[in-house]
């Protein structure tokens, strides 16, 4: 398995990819940020730590959570919108939930 350990640490039991392979200004913040919340990672802190903090996903984010059956989605601000009470970054916007048990249900 590739190791870098300068700027893509191993942690156990975790894949991670910031953005590129060779693109240590994202898998550091992302490595840390992981391996503080080793152990009690879930959606919610997925979210409120490890994205907002690691700043990536700027045009679209999926977080599964499989234990919950369901998705939680972000989208960016559409170009031209010019409303700067909400950020323009997917990261910085309200994420959706879906419910996967519901939507793969329906025939």
């Amino acid at each position: 398995q590739p190791v870098n350990e300068t700027w893509h640490a191993p942690i156990e039991d975790v894949v991670y990819f910031g953005m590129d392979w060779l693109c240590p200004g994202f898998s550091a913040p992302l490595h840390d940020r992981l391996q503080e919340n080793w152990g009690q990672l879930d959606a919610e802190v997925a979210i409120r730590d490890v994205v907002a903090r690691t700043q990536t996903g700027n045009l679209h984010i999926a977080v599964y959570d499989l234990a919950d059956d369901s998705v939680y989605v972000s989208f960016a601000k559409r170009s031209d919108d010019e409303d700067t009470t909400t950020g323009k970054m997917a990261y910085e916007r309200g994420y959706t939930k879906l419910d996967l048990a519901s939507l793969f249900s329906v025939k």
